[in-house]
């Protein structure tokens, strides 16, 4: 992480605050909006923070240091940094505001609530992995279980949730029930020194938290906060959400320098390597392939047809929203397993991926280029592209009457003269006009309109 902060003007906060009205808030945040650690895992634990915040309320202030603190918030316009703290035991440290506001308490006085945010700039350069993401075991919170602290318990499903407009549960063997504390303890000035180091150090990552009677439940959290009760005494409130999956540590140690060698293959290749052993890659490989040749076929389901051309879609739902349909088959898809086959044959030596990357390399010369490739081509004959999506599984209806030329580019009626009768008049059916594949009208003109005369 590099820090890129540009030279600001600081300008110095005070604030004659209320005992009661001071916050210190904290969440886990990161660039790639989800976290490595916790349900929602995620293999690479990268470029987590923790964001502080505070939420402050002045005691009633006469009406002159009121203009007084909304002048600096004004001229700092929640971009210039402001320098703060809560007291003379805090170190002073830099924030900025973009949220405050003003409240008469009675004739002449005012109280003004804002929230201060800590500044940090970052720059996402490297993979961070932190030293609680390299650890095999969880430590235990210095919290115990207090009174006003409750467990809730939910239910998670997997699986496709919108189905005919209605919310479909359905079990795929994968259902859950999460449970999580919402967790509430009065902390002396000490304890919540502690706590709160604690959570900062692991940042997300997995701790145990131990219960009355249990030990051993592992736990993450991503946002919690203290309120101050008076005379250095605070309320902590968070939650604690149970792992169901906790994190590995070792896929942080296999892949921590991954941010540094984008784009080196035989560096990825070295790190993918690590992690999985050579006759585990060749039984992939093989299941692979097996499943490639079984429906390779003219049934459905099929992820090519007999002439090695691949599908969109091994589903027959419509495919990109509709974008087009689950039979059809786009050109990138047939060059990349034609070149995985050839890197499948690099890596095993099993000359069935060298005949599968024959056959669908000639699919895509066959069927992908309007005009076929000469033999004698070089590549200073000029470029050739290919046809970026055609036709794989079944023929489907499109728009537009079918070409009586052949052109698959002149579709629909351009021409076409009607007899109207009181108004109204009919497509036939069948050839040449097929009006049984009307989908739009877009104009009708008189036939001695002036506008269709040459």
């Amino acid at each position: 992480m590099a820090n890129t902060s540009k030279p600001k003007l600081i300008m110095l906060l005070e604030l004659p605050l209320s005992v009661d009205g001071i916050s210190h808030i904290f969440t886990v945040e990161s660039f790639n909006e989800r976290l490595g650690d916790g349900y929602d895992q995620l293999g690479l634990p990268c470029s987590r923070i923790v964001s502080e915040s505070w939420e402050l309320r002045t005691i009633a202030i006469p009406t002159n240091d009121k203009n007084s603190i909304l002048n600096v918030l004004r001229v700092s316009r929640g971009e210039k940094i402001l320098e703060w703290r809560l007291s003379p035991d805090y170190p002073l440290q830099n924030f900025f505001c973009d949220r405050w506001q003003e409240i008469p308490v009675r004739e002449g006085y005012w109280q003004i609530a804002l929230t201060l945010t800590l500044t940090n700039y970052w720059e996402v350069n490297e993979c961070l992995i932190r030293e609680s993401d390299l650890t095999t075991t969880h430590p235990t919170i210095p919290l115990v279980l207090h009174y006003g602290s409750s467990q809730s318990y939910d239910a998670r499903y997997l699986g496709e949730r919108i189905r005919g407009g209605v919310d479909t549960r359905a079990s795929f063997g994968m259902n859950a029930v999460d449970n999580s504390w919402s967790v509430t303890a009065v902390l002396s000035p000490e304890e919540t020194k502690e706590v709160l180091t604690f959570l900062g150090e692991r940042c997300g990552n997995s701790f145990q938290f131990n219960l009355p009677g249990e030990t051993g439940k592992v736990y993450n959290c991503k946002e919690w906060r203290v309120d101050h009760l008076g005379d250095g005494w605070w309320n902590f409130s968070a939650t604690f959400k149970k792992n169901n999956q906790p994190f590995k540590p070792t896929i942080a140690l296999e892949i921590e320098n991954l941010f540094d060698y984008y784009g080196d293959r035989e560096s990825v290749v070295n790190a993918i390597a690590a992690s999985m052993p050579d006759q585990q890659i060749d039984q992939f490989l093989q299941e692979s392939l097996e499943w490639l040749n079984r429906y390779t076929r003219e049934e459905y389901p099929l992820v090519m047809n007999p002439q090695y051309l691949i599908v969109n879609s091994f589903h027959t739902t419509l495919g990109r929203g509709g974008y087009f349909p689950p039979s059809a088959g786009p050109s990138e898809g047939q060059s990349v397993i034609a070149r995985a086959a050839c890197l499948a044959y690099q890596a095993t030596g099993n000359t069935d991926w060298i005949t599968l990357a024959v056959r669908t390399g000639d699919a895509l010369l066959n069927n992908y280029f309007v005009v076929p490739i000469p033999q004698n081509w070089q590549p200073s004959d000029g470029i050739r592209v290919p046809h970026w999506l055609i036709n794989i599984k079944e023929p489907f209806t499109s728009k537009g009457a079918a070409s009586t030329t052949g052109d698959p580019l002149n579709m629909g009626h351009f021409d076409l003269v009607l007899n109207f009768v009181n108004g109204v008049s009919f497509i036939q059916h069948g050839s040449p006009d097929f009006g049984e594949f009307l989908a739009n009208v877009y104009k009708v003109y008189d036939a001695s309109d002036r506008l269709l005369e040459v």
